[in-house]
């Protein structure tokens, strides 16, 4: 049976087959096309997607061939004390891929479009987590709320603060209040759980991963890996 493994993202996905290797990163914009192409060679699609209409599409398309990842099918964690039907599954694909990367306690953050933490504790008990704007989200919240703020650019360093003229200022306003939350977020889950491990992941954990260095980063595809945990 040839099962295609799928994380749908707000921008980019990733397209696996069982064993992980060779995995394409394509727009999310394109992911039905993708996805379409390869359909007569799908047996089984296993997915975690964070967006609603792509979803239904799948839902649609691929029929039985299609196993959506919910709480109910991560029985290798427990979500006795969250309300697991609102938590996105890419969040859930995170705790799995935890589960199996890292000894619990640990907590995973998770640095795409927005930046989300997933806490599992030592009996495997998924404790919830924090979400808020990622770097580039809360660039373009400055511009498109505003009449007169530019959406500053990403940049792997920290632009100089104060900031000398308004890129600068909006640079490093976002990028260092980012950094203090995720500071401040440890600090709180590590006071509660002395021997946690922090692991970051996702397309910008490299950026903030080098201003924790007690931390681990991810192996890649870290997300996606959680997804094979459904079907072992």
């Amino acid at each position: 049976m040839k099962t295609l493994f799928v994380n749908i993202g707000n921008t980019h996905s990733e397209l696996a087959w069982d064993n992980l290797v060779n995995v394409e990163i394509v727009k999310t914009a394109d992911i039905m096309k993708e996805l379409g192409e390869r359909e007569n060679d799908v047996d089984r699609l296993v997915v975690a997607s964070v967006v609603p209409k792509v979803t239904g599409q799948l839902c649609v398309r691929f029929g039985q061939k299609l196993i959506l990842l919910n709480a109910e099918l991560a029985k290798s964690i427990k979500f006795a004390d969250v309300d697991h039907f609102s938590i996105g599954a890419d969040r859930i694909a995170n705790a799995l891929a935890a589960k199996k990367h890292y000894s619990t306690p640990v907590m995973v953050v998770d640095c795409g479009t927005c930046v989300t933490t997933e806490l599992i504790d030592k009996s495997n008990q998924f404790q919830g987590g924090n979400i808020l704007p990622g770097r580039l989200l809360q660039r373009k919240i400055l511009t498109s709320a505003t009449g007169q703020l530019p959406l500053a650019p990403l940049s792997s360093t920290l632009a100089k603060s104060p900031g000398r003229h308004t890129m600068e200022a909006i640079q490093s306003g976002v990028d260092m209040g980012l950094i203090g939350a995720i500071e401040k977020l440890i600090e709180h889950n590590s006071k509660n759980y002395p021997d946690i491990t922090i692991v970051f992941t996702g397309g910008d954990a490299k950026f903030f991963k080098k201003y924790f260095p007690e931390t681990e980063l991810a192996p890649a595809h870290f997300t996606l890996s959680g997804l094979l945990e459904l079907v072992k």
